[in-house]
């Protein structure tokens, strides 16, 4: 299996991440992590399945929006994988769908309903090379975002997470950005889908992921008090949480 990722369009760098494909015979489910962002998937090959702490389903929308997630999903696909996908900025995905984003945290729903994002998989299937998939994809987006919203509470707010690796106090955003704490979350759920103390946990995680990955021969201990959890016990069961396994199972399986 072969993952990688593409930078969109400079013009774009304020609400997408990241294009990223992954294509090649499938090799079981891969353990997919929750990362604080959204996305659009187009899938070119079979169905996918996917398993979560709710059940195991199969996906057989070829275009969909997966949402912000708290919890793992492990995921393959039937067959032959062959998936690209536009990873939008926190905020991003509000953008282009101008409606609350907490309707689809934790959930993959259809892009069948959403204009004129149900079109654009008819138009990629005519493009046969990622290039080609990735100017159209920029071209299509470019021309949504000529008139993009903003929000800056959040985007102060998710500045300082990101800076901080999670490791800030909600107080503290509500101060820098002149908001109580109900209605900073209600923008938090509204234009990122999930609340600002959410979005900080999962940067934490996040870095711990960077942590294990650079430095996982290290004690667990010294990894997560550099990672800002006060203890060995609160660092894993916070990890489980979201990897769905612990800090130990999770670099062997790596």
């Amino acid at each position: 299996m072969q993952y990688h990722e593409y930078a969109p369009h400079p013009r774009l760098a304020c609400i997408v991440r990241c294009f990223w494909v992954s294509s090649g015979a499938d090799e079981g489910f891969r353990r997919i992590l929750p990362d604080g962002c959204t996305d659009f998937i187009f899938n070119f090959s079979s169905p996918i399945i996917s398993s979560t702490a709710r059940g195991t389903y199969h996906n057989t929308s070829a275009a969909f929006i997966v949402g912000n997630m708290t919890t793992p999903i492990l995921s393959r696909t039937a067959g032959h994988c062959n998936l690209l996908g536009i990873r939008f900025n926190p905020a991003g995905l509000y953008t282009l769908l101008h409606m609350p984003l907490c309707q689809f945290t934790d959930e993959m729903v259809s892009l069948d309903s959403f204009r004129p994002f149900n079109a654009w998989m008819d138009q990629l299937v005519d493009h046969y090379d990622t290039n080609s998939r990735l100017k159209l994809l920029n071209t299509l987006l470019i021309a949504q975002v000529q008139s993009a919203p903003r929000f800056p509470a959040v985007e102060l707010a998710l500045r300082a997470i990101d800076e901080h690796r999670g490791q800030v106090r909600i107080s503290a955003l509500e101060q820098q950005a002149g908001l109580s704490r109900r209605q900073l979350e209600r923008q938090f759920m509204s234009v990122v889908g999930i609340s600002p103390k959410q979005v900080a946990r999962i940067a934490q995680f996040g870095h711990m992921i960077t942590l294990l990955r650079t430095r996982g021969e290290e004690s667990l201990l010294q990894l997560a008090t550099d990672g800002g959890y006060s203890d060995h016990a609160h660092f894993t069961k916070s990890f489980k949480e979201f990897a769905g396994v612990t800090p130990q199972e999770y670099t062997t399986q790596r």
